[in-house]
């Protein structure tokens, strides 16, 4: 379900990250979720990609991995961030 709040917040700090040129990219993890968003964003570029399954947040903990690529995610994106600012 949508939260209007949690969207207005994304968008706010999505604004922020890009003002500061802290990404290089960004894709949102509507439809098929992180497999969706990562093979397109890894695609689009000349490297590859590794996905941290344990760092993504879960509101149910006992998601498969196969579930958690799979999940679709409502006010979430993936940012792609290179090296020197990942802190």
């Amino acid at each position: 379900v949508g939260d209007p709040f949690q969207e207005k917040l994304l968008i706010e700090c999505t604004l922020e990250i890009f003002q500061e040129k802290l990404v290089a990219g960004i894709q949102d993890l509507g439809g098929a979720g992180l497999s969706c968003a990562t093979s397109e964003l890894a695609s689009a570029g000349s490297g590859g990609m590794r996905v941290e399954l344990d760092s993504v947040p879960l509101r149910d903990a006992t998601l498969s991995p196969e579930e958690i690529l799979m999940s679709e995610s409502q006010e979430r994106m993936c940012a792609i961030v290179e090296p020197q600012h990942v802190e």
